[in-house]
């Protein structure tokens, strides 16, 4: 699994095609065509990166927040979330 950033900003890649459905984001790889459906809080966090590019540290922040949860669990759930994306080629690293 890819390590992600914790800084650098995370965008989705253009090239994907995604669709939120029931509460669910519905996402289709572009190399693969495979079909991957997030669960609640990663849809959630995906909606968040397609208002604007987020770092892993902003979206660990969001995730805290919005599920009330400890740094160190929103920090392992983000991490997946994340290196899930990064190997699929989901979501691309925003060049300074």
């Amino acid at each position: 699994m890819k390590r992600s950033n914790t800084t650098s900003p995370y965008c989705i890649n253009s090239s994907v095609a995604w669709r939120e459905v029931d509460g669910k984001v519905a996402i289709v790889a572009p190399l693969s065509q495979e079909l991957v459906i997030l669960n609640n809080s990663a849809s959630w966090l995906w909606q968040l990166m397609a208002e604007d590019p987020m770092s892993r540290l902003d979206l660990q922040s969001a995730l805290m927040k919005k599920f009330n949860i400890n740094k160190t669990q929103a920090g392992q759930d983000v991490d997946a979330f994340l290196g899930e994306l990064l190997e699929k080629d989901l979501i691309n690293e925003v060049e300074a």
